[in-house]
């Protein structure tokens, strides 16, 4: 019996080690998603303390934020979608995220209530959001709507 429990315990560690040494997909890409606190948000997107009809969007490139919190099932799905996609749009749209826990008064001036929510910030024109967790297909067809203004 001691013999079978030894074997169990070396084959369990086997496994064990075998496994983390498969590499992952995400070790293979640098993630391309900026976490931005209230302060950088109202810095490198837009100044969301001022008026509506003050509206200045600060980027160079079309932007993405993930509006997110850590306890939120469905952001944690939405997660490696926005990193893939990211690594996807690298240079052509800046990809961030928020947690609305962290960014209370962010969150309450851009009237976000449910979460997940991606807030596409077009270089022209106004921003756009999505709430819910949608599948990279149906946010690459937004993407390209929002920014690029082609659809299949």
């Amino acid at each position: 019996m001691a013999q079978k429990s030894r074997i169990t315990v070396l084959l369990s560690l086997l496994i064990v080690v075998s496994l983390s040494c498969i590499p992952t997909k995400a070790a293979d890409k640098t993630d391309n998603v900026k976490t931005l606190t209230q302060a950088q948000f109202a810095e490198l997107v837009f100044d969301y303390t001022k008026p509506a009809s003050e509206y200045a969007f600060l980027g160079k490139r079309p932007a993405i934020i993930d509006f997110y919190a850590v306890w939120c099932g469905p952001c944690r799905k939405l997660s490696p979608i926005v990193s893939e996609l990211a690594n996807d749009y690298a240079g052509k749209i800046d990809f961030y995220k928020v947690d609305v826990d962290s960014a209370e008064q962010l969150s309450k001036a851009l009237g976000i209530s449910s979460i997940p929510m991606l807030l596409f910030v077009p270089v022209e024109g106004k921003p756009q959001s999505i709430v819910g967790l949608y599948p990279k297909p149906e946010i690459i067809e937004a993407i390209n709507y929002m920014f690029f203004r082609t659809s299949k």
